[in-house]
C-alpha cells in the first residue's frame, strides 16, 4: 500500500493520531517533563511510518528541529526505502 500525505483522505487518517500525541506531549510539558520520547503506534508499518511524517511535520512547523529530526529517523528506521521522508 503507497500512501499519499498531499492526498486529504490519507492525511485526515493519521491527524488524529498525531494531534493526540501532540496533546499528550503538552500535558507532559506543562507538568515539568522536559525529556519525552514518542511512540506512534498504527495499523501497519506504512501507516506508522505516515503518521511519523506527519509528527515530523508538526515539529518543523514548531520550529522544533531536533524533535522533527527523531520523528524523520524513527520513520526511515521503520522504512528505510520510504522516498518520501527523505525529501523532508
Amino acid at each position: 500500500m503507497v500512501l499519499n500525505l498531499e492526498q486529504a483522505d490519507d492525511r485526515r487518517r493519521f491527524r488524529a493520531l498525531v494531534e493526540s500525541a501532540l496533546t499528550e506531549l503538552r500535558v507532559l510539558e506543562e507538568l515539568g517533563f522536559e525529556h519525552v520520547k514518542v511512540s506512534l503506534k498504527a495499523s501497519d508499518v506504512q501507516r506508522t511510518v505516515a503518521a511519523y511524517r506527519l509528527l515530523a511535520d508538526a515539529h518543523k512547523g514548531l520550529k522544533q528541529w531536533e524533535n522533527a529530526f527523531e520523528d524523520y529517523n524513527q520513520s526511515l528506521k521503520l522504512n528505510p526505502d520510504d522516498a518520501e521522508t527523505y525529501i523532508h
